[in-house]
């Protein structure tokens, strides 16, 4: 089984750790864990470090276990939760490497201020252009819109935090196309328009999210502001990828390369953005 942006609404659903008084999350079964799932995961597990509640992680594969703390994962919610079974110093040596080293991985990074990803954003154009292809002018304006999208996450709620991982993969026949997964635990699509007078009216999460991705769309009643999702609808539209964002009781999915209208799914609850980017080699 494969937990990422398609299966993630659909685990959190089995899990239920939002009726739960300890919450656990088992990954038990999970042969490949995502961008997505790595850095969803890491968000909600801190929205309940918040509630003081200390969530459990149940993995035992080795090969999993391993991939986690190569990811970083481990090493992001380590103090936030207990595994079963538990990881020591001595197998996180084992697996874990420099971070940056990998040119294939972007490992989980917490995202909580401007200066988080300066020193990171070159190694994303470095793969666009070297592993996918890109000339350097579309490698940049992707890099800088994922670098908006970041920018958002604690900005929109101040105080909070999230976190963005990046992973390339091949195809059966061959293929490239790189995955980069955003989540944070903030107040939400909803409760974040609605701060604006002017989209109070908005009484659901699919609205909210619709609104969103609309050009001058924002929290904030200034002009000049609500450009981030657009642009990234339209980035990655130019390139035929696919953006997905879920929040609260929401699902947003389009493919540019092979549907024409956005799929939209109810799901049961995340608590704040998880926003995933897909896009093809040249």
């Amino acid at each position: 089984m494969e937990l990422d942006s398609i299966t993630f609404d659909q685990f959190i659903k089995s899990t239920n750790p939002f009726n739960n008084y300890c919450p656990d999350f088992d990954l038990n079964g999970y042969t490949l864990i995502t961008p997505t799932g790595l850095v969803s995961l890491s968000a909600i597990i801190h929205f309940f470090t918040v509630g003081g509640v200390m969530p459990t992680v149940r993995v035992s594969d080795k090969n999993v276990r391993g991939y986690l703390i190569r990811s970083r994962f481990v090493e992001t919610v380590f103090q936030f939760c207990d595994f079963d079974p538990p990881i020591s110093p001595l197998e996180i040596s084992l697996y874990e490497v420099p971070r940056g080293n990998n040119e294939e991985l972007f490992e989980v990074t917490k995202i909580d201020n401007p200066s988080t990803l300066r020193f990171n954003l070159k190694k994303i154009v470095d793969m666009l252009e070297n592993k996918f292809h890109y000339p350097s002018n579309e490698a940049s304006d992707i890099t800088a819109i994922i670098s908006e999208i970041s920018q958002n996450i604690y900005d929109h709620t101040p105080g909070s935090y999230g976190f963005i991982a990046l992973q390339t993969y091949r195809t059966l026949i061959g293929t490239k196309f790189l995955e980069v997964g955003l989540a944070d635990f903030g107040a939400g699509i909803l409760t974040t328009l609605k701060r604006n007078p002017k989209f109070a009216y908005l009484s659901n999460d699919m609205d909210a999210i619709e609104k969103a991705i609309e050009l001058g769309t924002s929290q904030y009643q200034d002009k000049t502001r609500g450009t981030g999702l657009y642009h990234l609808m339209e980035t990655i539209k130019k390139h035929s990828g696919t953006v997905q964002i879920m929040s609260g009781q929401a699902k947003f999915r389009c493919r540019f390369d092979a549907y024409q209208t956005p799929m939209k799914f109810p799901v049961s609850n995340y608590p704040g953005v998880s926003i995933t980017i897909k896009i093809d080699s040249k």
